[in-house]
């Protein structure tokens, strides 16, 4: 049996989820926006205490690496580092774009399909990646600014059926006017439970991060924003 402790703070939503052999038992969502320093071990502590367990009995601790918020990802990493090495448990990583297109190709299952992820960058910029049904990289993460050609650039994938979901979409729905190439999921948000799957399969094949050296994905560098008085 592995209980997987998984850690989603790549978004302004702070979560947290145990899982059994990649299937959830337990999640704990905090929405209420970039409160992730004084809530992220509390929600820890709440859903250990909820399943009766200790801390040490987690078999492994599971990060959502990024691309997203450069703060968040930060702080969650550096949680899951501590506990990981206080406990000598070992860490794993999942690319939140992958985790999203996970939960994306199960709420819409389509052999035919592609699907991509987006998170909002700023500006007319997105994160993304593409992904097919079974959850393998068609495209990698990157850094993408979305422009009236991008339903042409999608479209010459040549496939029957393309999802789009994340923050990131909403500006594919406005820049390009519609979305007659794609179907949008709505209100698809970063969550812990997003991974839970793909982090018990590496958990299985023992694919396992460096605990001193391991850095979130940031995907681009960070952007400071000056407070004007």
């Amino acid at each position: 049996m592995a209980l997987i402790l998984n850690i989603d703070t790549s978004s302004a939503v702070c979560s947290v989820c145990l899982a059994e052999d990649g299937e959830l038992v337990s999640e704990r969502n905090d929405l209420s926006e970039n409160k992730h320093a004084s809530k992220l071990t509390t929600l820890i502590k709440e859903l250990i205490e909820d399943q009766k367990i200790r801390l040490k009995d987690i078999s492994a601790v599971a990060i959502s690496s990024g691309p997203g918020s450069y703060t968040g990802l930060r702080i969650g990493t550096s949680v899951a580092k501590g506990i990981c090495y206080g406990l000598n448990k070992p860490l794993i990583s999942v690319s939140t774009l992958q985790g999203l297109a996970h939960r994306m190709s199960e709420l819409k299952p389509d052999e035919n399909g592609i699907y991509i992820p987006m998170l909002d960058a700023r500006r007319n910029d997105v994160y993304m990646a593409i992904y097919d049904n079974s959850n393998n990289a068609i495209e990698n993460d990157k850094f993408e600014t979305i422009s009236v050609d991008f339903q042409h650039i999608i479209s010459s994938y040549n496939v029957k059926n393309v999802y789009l979901g994340g923050s990131g979409s909403a500006k594919v729905k406005i820049i390009c006017l519609n979305t007659e190439f794609g179907t949008v999921i709505e209100n698809l948000i970063c969550v812990a439970s997003n991974i839970n799957t793909i982090s018990y399969k590496r958990y299985e094949e023992g694919v396992f991060e460096d605990v001193t050296y391991f850095e979130p994905y940031y995907l681009k560098e960070f952007e400071g924003r000056m407070k004007i008085k």
